[in-house]
């Protein structure tokens, strides 16, 4: 017990010692413009510089895939990450060529190539699992793509026994499966003025941007031509 008034003191005279210590070391004044000026001009691979690296419509191929990666390397970069992607005739773009098909057998070729190269400059490498905002590929058949939720209707009599083969979906495509049939009784007394509006948009298959879905017609039931033009993009 008689040491603990000589122990505290101690700690804390070794710990404003060491901050002592690592303050002096950097540089003060000018010195930090000038060290951050250089930094800045060529980055040290420590600092995480990265970039995304786009294959637009899959147009690579081995002798571009070293150049890019040994010009990162070039100016110090941590790594990439490699995004397969169309979308480069958007805003009044030029078609780019296409290039191998995502997932094929040569695009693998190519990515494999893309990952040794990577190894042999000391770039780490990302890699976005699909080709834009949809998975697909070769090797993924209908059953396993990314699947819309589409409609059809159909008006019956009741109180007795009906067969009757239900309407398929206007809107269907060259894969389709049933998920659920839904009856709702039509009574004089069920009716109402405030119908649901634009059911097809309610369901949220459209795109506002940047794969997020449109909800705004899940706010209210006004028509949509009677919406704000503005909006209407």
């Amino acid at each position: 017990m008689k040491y603990s008034k000589l122990l505290l003191p101690l700690l804390f005279m070794m710990m404003f010692g060491c901050n002592d210590t690592q303050v002096s070391e950097k540089p003060v004044g000018t010195n930090n413009y000038d060290l951050l000026k250089e930094n800045f001009k060529i980055p040290s691979s420590k600092s995480g510089v990265n970039c995304w690296w786009w294959w637009l419509n899959g147009n690579v191929n081995k002798a571009a895939i070293t150049k890019d990666l040994e010009a990162m390397k070039s100016r110090n970069f941590q790594g990439a990450m490699i995004f397969d992607a169309g979308g480069h005739n958007q805003r009044g773009n030029n078609d780019i060529p296409a290039g191998p098909l995502f997932g094929s057998d040569e695009w693998n070729e190519l990515f494999v190539f893309a990952m040794d190269e990577a190894k042999r400059l000391g770039l780490e490498m990302g890699f976005n699992i699909q080709s834009g905002w949809n998975l697909g590929g070769p090797r993924v058949t209908p059953e396993y793509t990314a699947k819309q939720i589409t409609y059809s209707e159909t008006k019956i009599s009741g109180n007795k026994k009906v067969a009757k083969k239900l309407e398929s979906p206007k809107s269907r495509s060259n894969f389709y499966e049933d998920i659920a049939v839904l009856a709702f009784p039509l009574k004089a007394s069920n009716k109402t003025n405030e119908l649901i509006t634009d059911l097809d948009l309610k369901l949220g298959y459209r795109e506002l941007g940047g794969s997020a879905p449109d909800t705004r017609f899940l706010l209210d039931n006004t028509p949509r031509n009677k919406r704000n033009s503005r909006l209407e993009t």
